[in-house]
């Protein structure tokens, strides 16, 4: 299984720059597994150099 999350950039006034868009992949047995792998992310994600990312894209 794998989950995809995106996120943009921010600029300088902490506006998402809409021209730089990150795709991250998060793969595992489970959804299980890939929901905590995202969540220990999400937990050292820089939400002033980056916007919150979200679930794009779920395979199984």
């Amino acid at each position: 299984m794998t989950i995809t999350v995106r996120f943009w950039r921010r600029l300088a006034n902490f506006e998402p720059d809409f021209n730089k868009r990150i795709e991250k992949k998060f793969s595992g047995g489970s959804a299980k597994e890939c929901m905590a792998a995202i969540d220990d992310y999400c937990n050292h994600h820089d939400l002033a150099e980056y916007t919150t990312p979200e679930i794009i894209n779920v395979e199984d």
